[in-house]
Parts: structure tokens; C-alpha cells; sequence
């Protein structure tokens, strides 16, 4: 039986039972220390950043020649390791479901530097100017591609295997005087309630879909029309660029009260 000392009624416990009990919190706490550093660890491996460079813009004209021929892009190093990086010119053509073809295309512009080693945390501008023919009878579209070299340099120099991140940003180089023309030409009623679309570009210059309104109508005799804003066309349709003087065909979710059959959609491409 263990005695102590009577302090106001209350029987004090002796002092080697307060050390270990003390000791015995001190160990519970810091294994909660070190449990809780070891999940914030965790949770930080597991969100760092997926991208490890940002390129602006993505998306992007250019003039056929003067000063509107030329832009700027801005390339962020996020990571910790410096990167190197090149940048390439390709020619873009797509089939009529949008699948698309890049055919190499370094004749047609001067891109300086064309190559680039980025420290961490820095940023490199790069110039991309088209020298390409400047009587275009239509816009013609290209990426201008930022790829990740597989080489990395860490801080005490030596080289090392990366994974490896790229970029492919959208330049449409566009005469003077072009315009889209968009057209609905067909809306047939496909599997899991979907819709067939095929828009058709008869202009001659590109068009991107997310930038257009939509009016939708029933033409079964039942007045029924609906717009479609800029941001519930670009929700609907997976394919964006649709280029001069061709078709795209594309899945779009069914829109409820509408006959595919019965339904005519006007684009309006300066919406």
C-alpha cells in the first residue's frame, strides 16, 4: 500500500510515481510529435506540384510578318533541379474527328534560344517569330512545342535521369481580312445519349468552338429555342480548333427536350 502526504484532505502521491508518470507523457508526446511530422511529410511528397514548368501564353496569333509576327513566351522552372529545355516548330493538320498530324516545321520560324537551361525557381523568355510565306490564303496552325530534355543537371553538377514534362502551345498565324464561317451541317443521335455533331469551317481562318454561342432549335413545330453561352458550348464539346476550309465531327451530350432528328444549331462565331 503506497502512503503519502495529506495536503487539504487530499492524499499526494509520492514523488518517483510523479516522475514516471511524467516520463511516461513526455514519451506518448513525442511519439504524436513524430507520428504528425511523418504525415505532414506524407501529405507533402504527395501534393507537390504535378507540373513541374508553366508556359504563357498557351494559346496565341500571330501576324504573317511585322511586329505581330513575333511573341513572347514566358517558361517557369518550379522544380528544385535546374532543367534543360528545347522548343520546336511543327505544322498542324487534323482529320475530320480531330485527330492530329504534326509534320516538323523549322523553316517557318526563328525561335531563340532554341534551346535553354533553366535554374530552379528562374524564368526564361523566348522569342518565336514566323518567317514563314507571308501571303497565307488561310490561317494555318502550328505548335510551338516546349519539351523537357532527359537530362538534369543537380546542384553539385552531375547529371541525372528526370521525368520528363512537355508543353505544346497553340500558335494560329492568321492574315489580314480572314474570317471563320461555322455551320451545324449534320446532328445524328449516337450511343449513350449522345449526338454526332459535324461543324463545318467554309471561312478561311481557324475557329475554336469555346469561343462561340450556340442557338439551338426545334423545328417539329413546337417553338422551342436555347443559347448556348461561350462556357456551356466549351463544357459540351471535347474537340476545340476547328481549322479553315474543313469538318469536325464530334460526340456532344444529347440536350434534353430536343429531337436531333428536328433540331437545327446556328453558330454564331463572334459571340
Amino acid at each position: 500500500m503506497v502512503s503519502g502526504i495529506r495536503l487539504n484532505g487530499i492524499s499526494e502521491v509520492p514523488r518517483v510515481f510523479l516522475l514516471r508518470g511524467f516520463n511516461l507523457m513526455w514519451v506518448c508526446l513525442r511519439v504524436k510529435c513524430v507520428m504528425l511530422l511523418t504525415l505532414l511529410t506524407l501529405t507533402a511528397l504527395f501534393t507537390q506540384p504535378a507540373v513541374a514548368q508553366r508556359v504563357q501564353p498557351m494559346v496565341y496569333e500571330l501576324d504573317t510578318s511585322g511586329s505581330g509576327a513575333t511573341q513572347s513566351l514566358r517558361v517557369e522552372n518550379s522544380k528544385s533541379t535546374p532543367v534543360i529545355l528545347e522548343f520546336v516548330a511543327s505544322k498542324i493538320s487534323l482529320d475530320e474527328q480531330g485527330r492530329e498530324t504534326n509534320v516538323a516545321a523549322e523553316d517557318d520560324f526563328l525561335i531563340f534560344p532554341p534551346q535553354a537551361l533553366i535554374k530552379p525557381g528562374k524564368t526564361q523568355l523566348v522569342r518565336v517569330k514566323y518567317v514563314g510565306s507571308p501571303k497565307l490564303e488561310q490561317s494555318q496552325a502550328y505548335r510551338i512545342s516546349v519539351k523537357q530534355l532527359p537530362v538534369t543537371l543537380d546542384k553539385s553538377g552531375s547529371t541525372g535521369v528526370a521525368m520528363l514534362v512537355n508543353f505544346n502551345t497553340l500558335a494560329n498565324v492568321v492574315p489580314k481580312a480572314t474570317e471563320p464561317s461555322l455551320a451545324i451541317t449534320k446532328i445524328i443521335p449516337a450511343d449513350n445519349n449522345m449526338w454526332a455533331v459535324t461543324v463545318e469551317n467554309s471561312g478561311n481562318k481557324y475557329a475554336r468552338l469555346s469561343k462561340t454561342e450556340w442557338l439551338v432549335e426545334s423545328l417539329d413545330g413546337i417553338a422551342k429555342s436555347l443559347v448556348l453561352k461561350k462556357d456551356q458550348v466549351g463544357s459540351l464539346t471535347e474537340l476545340n480548333l476547328v481549322l479553315p476550309n474543313s469538318t469536325l465531327t464530334q460526340l456532344i451530350p444529347a440536350l434534353d427536350g430536343f429531337d436531333p432528328k428536328n433540331t437545327r444549331i446556328t453558330i454564331n462565331a463572334k459571340g
